[in-house]
């Protein structure tokens, strides 16, 4: 049954509806803008080059393994041990499901950045999983303030996760004068992350873990 209008009725209702098309349009407006930022910010349509230079037989001997820890993704929460190779000129590091942490260049002059590629997939500069954009020599010395970008399989696309840290393998805190003694000594860094901070293991007299 058609709708019956009062007098002006119709009009006032024809307003309404385009005001408020107007304000959708002006928010996806400002949607698409936040999209197209959030993109260049994070270089999400700058070229990494296409291949990059390998060098092997390196000795890492003093070179720690890496420990990431703070991601939502537990997959990228790992060790990734060091590897006697280098690529780009930088280390290359190995977790136990076979990804790898590598360094690759941007083209054109446009820097670097750290990224992890998938797993059993080797070193390829295209298609990683996770980047952080950071020139760092090391990825223990990419700043707290790089966030790292993971993409998510579930949106198809890249989330910023700004908790994300990288550390050396060989991170330890010794503490010291504490009551209980099985407190005192060495305390190892693990993969994991409890409040944004790292945490460190520590076996007691019993050879029971302590974190």
């Amino acid at each position: 049954q058609q709708k019956q209008y009062q007098p002006g009725e119709q009009q006032q209702e024809q307003q309404q509806q385009q005001q408020h098309q107007h304000r959708e349009s002006a928010e996806d407006d400002r949607n698409e803008r936040r999209r197209q930022m959030f993109r260049r910010v994070n270089k999400l349509d700058v070229s990494v080059e296409d291949s990059g230079k390998f060098e092997s037989g390196v000795d890492v001997s003093e070179e720690p393994d890496i420990i990431l820890s703070g991601s939502d993704d537990d997959d990228i929460n790992t060790v990734y041990f060091v590897q006697p190779v280098r690529y780009n000129g930088h280390a290359v590091y190995k977790s136990q499901s076979n990804s790898f942490l590598y360094y690759v260049r941007y083209a054109e002059n446009e820097g670097g950045r750290w990224q992890i590629g998938q797993p059993n997939g080797g070193v390829k500069n295209d298609q990683p999983i996770a980047f952080v954009n950071a020139d760092a020599d090391y990825p223990y010395e990419v700043a707290t303030w790089q966030a790292w970008l993971v993409y998510d399989k579930a949106e198809r696309d890249w989330v910023r996760q700004s908790k994300i840290n990288t550390y050396r393998g060989d991170c330890v805190v010794n503490i010291e004068g504490a009551l209980h003694d099985d407190v005192n000594g060495e305390w190892g860094i693990l993969p994991l992350s409890y409040a944004s901070r790292p945490v460190f293991e520590k076996l007691d007299r019993n050879q029971q873990r302590m974190m």
